[in-house]
């Protein structure tokens, strides 16, 4: 059903205003963990924390809506882990990051 959202949201205000919202509330959580990384100085000061979320969630969406493959908890890890190697992470950070219950809530 959600491709399907998605294609209606390019062309009616409405439906794209309904998915930005579904969408920005299902971030709440990783959006939360991100922020306490950054406090606790796990990730840097100027991290763009909604960018962090896009690469991660616009990755998922891609291989599950373009290629159809499944993004199971060992690719998502990867990714998770891969992407905090990017945002310039801590080593501590990345071992301990992965909240899989939060990442799966972002990805439903």
């Amino acid at each position: 059903i959600l491709p399907g959202v998605i294609a209606e949201a390019t062309t009616d205000d409405d439906m794209r205003e309904l998915l930005g919202d579904f969408v920005t509330s299902r971030r709440d959580g990783p959006r939360e963990a991100v922020r306490r990384g950054i406090a606790r100085g796990e990730l840097p000061a100027g991290t763009d924390v909604e960018q962090l979320l896009d690469v991660g969630g616009g990755t998922i969406m891609f291989r599950q809506f373009a290629q159809g493959k499944e993004a199971d908890p060992a690719y998502v890890r990867d990714l998770v882990d891969r992407i905090l190697v990017a945002f310039g992470a801590t080593r501590a950070a990345r071992e301990s990051a992965v909240d899989l219950a939060e990442v799966e809530a972002a990805i439903g």
